[in-house]
């Protein structure tokens, strides 16, 4: 699947500018679905059918953000750690192999132990385990880029990686579908422990193939990518003195990474949030029977695949040629429109439910904040926040007009007391480091 022979060399965990065959790009990516395929699995299906059959559909989406929650807080903490261990790791596999070869195999146990659980804490504590080992393994190998392709190549590897993640997402998507189409043949009431058990027993065989799948992809990585086994000195430091490294504050100076990272937050979650959703939306709001769910489950994913292959390559392409704002603005777009027709389908009587004019202020609102907040971000280039804050609180006397004028409701006593205590305590401290400010800049300086 990939060369043979080292298509860079590694040297101090640098790759040289040497462009790299499409066959090694996509030997790099490959991995990407096996890891999503895992967890689309998971949340998409498994954890959102299994809850419900167990738990009844009253509990279930409490238990579910439970599991999607705690856990990938956990996952925060140990792959950049993992991650920067590896960094200065070296063994005859290289620096990064040994991390992804044993966190692919823990998945498989961790997954292994989901699968044959059926106690809530029991499944949590092995989400918690699995959340540690695949982080243990992603980390690592979320290096390769950085190390090994080439600048110019960026663009098309973030592409493949994008339709991998997909292909992973909709493989996930397909082999949780099937435990959720045999649910259907449950003659247990939702709630119950017979219908839990029997989730339980449906679900066994797909979460295994998550994890079948997630070695699948892992090997030919293993074996083929020639990474080198070269790394920086660690210049004395003890490997916990290197681990802590990985959350030392510098990064936050490099402002356009750290908007990056948040910028990624919200756009990702865009297409998540309903794919997450999707059981629970389709059997409780539809009215979709669980193999009828489980039918639409698998097409929604595949619809989501093939536009996002169709998209990803040529628009890491275009991003090499016209700019990555400008595709992102695009994409940002385009998502927009998506999302709303998602928000208005099926079945929304519109514009009978929502006249005109009630689009037109939700619309009016959400620009007029986005440019207030634009602009308020603006300011502080300008002026100091002790200068800037006391204009904040102008949004109460006009949030207290405009629901006076359009709504005929006046704040209360009780209300405008809490106003008066929220502002006046934020007028005393801009008004204090204003003071503070102005003595010392007539404070003398001292000549050395």
């Amino acid at each position: 699947m990939a060369a043979t022979t080292p298509a860079v060399q590694v040297t101090e965990g640098t790759a040289t500018a040497a462009r790299l065959p499409l066959a090694h790009l996509l030997n790099l990516s490959v991995y990407w679905a096996g890891l999503n395929t895992v967890w689309a699995g998971l949340g998409f299906v498994v954890y959102p059918t299994r809850l419900t059959e167990t738990y009844g559909p009253a509990y279930a989406p409490s238990y579910v953000l439970l599991f999607e929650t705690i856990p990938v807080l956990f996952a925060v903490l140990v792959q950049p750690t993992v991650a920067t261990i590896s960094d200065y790791t070296i063994s005859r596999w290289g620096r990064r192999k040994p991390y992804i070869f044993i966190g692919a195999i823990l998945d498989v146990l961790f997954l292994w132990g989901f699968a044959a659980s059926n106690e809530l804490i029991v499944m949590f504590a092995f989400i918690m385990l699995l959340q540690f080992s695949a982080n243990f393994a992603q980390g690592p190998f979320q290096g390769y880029v950085p190390d090994l392709v080439p600048k110019e190549q960026v663009g098309l590897a973030s592409g493949l990686m994008g339709v991998m993640i997909v292909i992973g997402q909709v493989t996930g998507a397909g082999i949780g579908a099937l435990g959720l189409i045999a649910i259907n043949s449950s003659p247990f009431e939702q709630g119950t422990a017979a219908a839990g058990a029997f989730a339980q027993q449906a679900f066994f065989l797909p979460t295994i193939g998550l994890a079948v799948v997630e070695v699948v992809t892992m090997i030919p990585l293993v074996l083929f990518i020639r990474e080198g086994r070269a790394a920086p000195s660690r210049q004395g430091r003890s490997w916990p003195q290197i681990a802590l490294s990985a959350w030392g504050t510098d990064i936050l100076k490099e402002r356009n990474y750290v908007w990056l990272l948040v910028s990624r937050l919200f756009f990702l979650m865009a297409p998540t949030l309903p794919l997450s959703l999707g059981v629970f939306y389709l059997r409780q709001s539809l009215g979709s029977s669980d193999e009828l769910a489980g039918i639409q489950i698998f097409v929604i994913a595949g619809v989501v695949g093939v536009t996002t292959g169709l998209a990803t390559l040529p628009a890491a392409r275009l991003s090499d040629r016209y700019g990555r704002k400008t595709m992102i603005y695009a994409g940002i777009a385009i998502g927009i429109l998506g999302n709303v027709g998602v928000a208005l389908a099926p079945g929304f009587d519109w514009p009978a439910s929502m006249p005109w004019s009630h689009v037109a202020l939700i619309v009016a609102g959400g620009l007029f904040g986005t440019a207030g907040h634009f602009l308020f971000i603006l300011a502080f280039r300008h002026a100091p926040a002790s200068a800037i804050t006391p204009f904040t609180y102008m949004q109460l006397v006009w949030a207290a007009l405009v629901g006076w004028v359009f709504y005929q409701h006046f704040p209360d006593a009780t209300a405008i007391a809490g106003m008066l205590v929220i502002a006046g305590s934020g007028l005393a401290i801009a008004l204090f480091e204003r003071r503070r400010a102005r003595g010392a800049a007539r404070e003398p300086v001292s000549e050395v």
